[in-house]
């Protein structure tokens, strides 16, 4: 997977030119982008899976049809401050780098808080660990609540 941040100012030439010498050297890989300009999402490139940040400006958002974009929402921490066990100002973490959440209930509490927020079908919500049980080419797309921790990188799968 490649990822380049808009930030980093690479330009799309620039960006193909690397792909494909990548390409030539015999890499196989997918490339991705997260971005909130609308231009860039309406660009639809196949080879690249595109995602859109909703906390784009009302100006980038108004180039989007929001109903069919692969978007993603920041869920405010109002929704998940009191389902996680806390480590002083941070949440706690198991071995392996996962919040812990504090009870065997607080998962489904956060997917219907989600659900009720967003108006999201909540038989759609799952946690990013759930998502990695399901076999690729999987043709639903859901809805996957990405918990404190887990590292964006690791987003890019076409159920979402």
């Amino acid at each position: 997977m490649i990822e380049v941040e808009q930030r980093s100012f690479i330009t799309k030439k620039q960006y193909d030119n690397l792909t494909k010498e990548l390409k030539d050297k015999g890499y196989n890989f997918g490339s991705y982008a997260h971005t909130k300009i609308g231009d860039v999402y309406n660009l639809n490139d196949p080879n690249v899976l595109l995602n859109f940040s909703v906390d784009a400006s009302e100006k980038q958002r108004q180039k989007v049809d929001l109903g069919v974009a692969k978007t993603s929402e920041i869920v405010p921490s109002t929704l998940f401050n009191d389902l996680f066990v806390r480590s002083g100002a941070h949440f706690a973490t198991d071995d392996k780098g996962k919040v812990i959440p504090k009870d065997e209930n607080s998962i489904n509490t956060l997917k219907q808080r989600i659900s009720d927020k967003f108006n999201v079908d909540a038989n759609t919500l799952i946690t990013y660990g759930e998502l990695l049980k399901i076999p690729e080419g999987n043709e639903r797309k859901l809805n996957v609540i990405v918990l404190p921790k887990v590292k964006e990188m690791l987003l890019h799968k076409e159920e979402m």
